[in-house]
Order: C-alpha cells, then structure tokens, then sequence
C-alpha cells in the first residue's frame, strides 16, 4: 500500500475523531454553564450525604411546580411588616453569583417600594448548591450565626458585598467587622450548630420543585406559610412587580 493511500484512509478518520471530541467538548461546556446558571432539572439535587465536605443532602426529585405552591416560611429570618398579607420567600445561596445579581440589580426596588412600605413581608431560606459553591453551605452557616446576635440581615448584606471569599477565615472576620461576639459566633460557625439546620432547609425546598437559585415564591400569607408562584432566577423587577401587585390584588 503506498505512503499516499494510506494517509488518504488516515485523514477521514483523524477529522471524525476531531468532530466527535469537539461534540463532547461543547457538550461539557454546555453542562457546566447551565448548572452554574441553576437551570438543568435535578442538577442541585444531585449531591448526596458523603460525597462533599458538607455532608450535604439529597433533594427530593420533585417535578417543578405549573401552579400555587405551598411554601413554608416557619422561623425564616424575616425583613418588612410582620402582618403583611403577601410574602416573598426566597431560597438562596449566598456564593451563587445570579443570588448576588438578585440581590444588587432587583431586591433594592422591591424593598423600596413593597417591604418598606409595609405591603409585603420578605423571607430568606438556605438553598446552597453546594457541588458548584463548596463555600455556600458554610455562608449559609455564618447567616445562623449572626442571627443568634440579631445581626442576620448585616452578614446576609456582608456575604452577598464579599462572594469570592467566603472562606471560614473569611466569615470570621466579617463577624468581627460587624462587632460581633466573635468567640461565640467562632465556636457556633466551628460547631457547625446549625449545618443541619442549612440542609434541611434545601431539602425543603426540594420539595417544592427548587432546582437552582436563586428561587422566590411569591403568595399570600397562610398561617407559617405562603400558597406561592415561583419566580425562577435573577429576574427583573419588573417580573416580581407582576406577581406581587396580582398577589396584593387577588
């Protein structure tokens, strides 16, 4: 067989070779993006007890929900008037970075003009992914802790202010830099006190058809609990507006 021939046969094979790996290429890329996005179904339930340093658990594969769901706030740290009739319950994760656009670019206008004025009450909820966060779970932790001294909604602003360092050394700080009692909060955050806490939470909002953050149902209240529409993702204001006015209408 001549040299010519036989790279004749070589160079079809080398080009499908190169197809199939740039598919499986673009198909890892694809993957990637969209759980960091909180997007592909199940990706945030895929973690089990064991497989990380935070032990966290399994979410129930519920499907996500078409209509009112029925969403526990029980003693979630609350912010606005206490008899409001609508709330918002949010499931959040304080390294995800559409948490923090939520956070910065939509939840300032919602304060503004619901929570402030008394019209709406605003829950928050542990729902840390933590297969793509490793740092949420212990973030979520750091929240308890600082609830404990009434300070939860200072560390909620001060996590959200400092995603990309969410370090245990990093948390301790900002325990002091909020004036803290930092031996307390050290041995509650060391403790790990309210880890289960944390994961029973995302297990919760499992159940609910949560599969990426950040998640906010929006309803009127019931009791310690909201019959909710969900408002997937870092939407904008625009998109709560709709449903909280039909909420405060209906």
């Amino acid at each position: 067989m001549s040299m010519e021939n036989t790279q004749n046969k070589i160079v079809p094979v080398l080009v499908i070779l190169l197809i199939i790996a740039s598919f499986f290429i673009g198909s890892l890329y694809t993957k990637v993006n969209m759980l960091e996005k909180g997007v592909v179904a199940g990706a945030a339930n895929t973690n089990t007890a064991g497989t990380n340093n935070n032990n966290a658990p399994a979410a129930p594969q519920a499907p996500a929900a078409a209509g009112p769901v029925d969403v526990e706030f029980a003693d979630a740290p609350m912010l606005g008037n206490k008899n409001a009739k609508i709330a918002l319950v949010e499931f959040t994760d304080y390294q995800c970075p559409f948490c923090g656009q939520l956070f910065t670019n939509t939840f300032p206008q919602i304060k503004k003009e619901y929570i402030d004025t008394g019209k709406v009450r605003y829950y928050v909820r542990d729902f840390p992914l933590v297969q793509i966060h490793p740092q949420a779970q212990k973030a979520a932790e750091a929240a308890s802790c600082a609830q404990e001294q009434g300070k939860f909604w200072e560390m909620h602003d001060k996590l959200f202010a400092n995603q990309t360092a969410l370090q245990i050394d990093d948390l301790k700080k900002y325990a002091a830099d909020l004036s803290l009692n930092t031996g307390n909060f050290n041995k509650c955050l060391d403790d790990g006190k309210y880890a289960q806490k944390v994961k029973d939470s995302t297990t919760a909002g499992g159940t609910y058809g949560v599969r990426g953050t950040p998640s906010t149902f929006v309803g009127k209240v019931d009791g310690n609990k909201i019959k909710g529409i969900e408002v997937s993702g870092a939407q904008p204001f625009d998109s709560f507006k709709t449903q909280i006015d039909a909420a405060l209408q209906g």
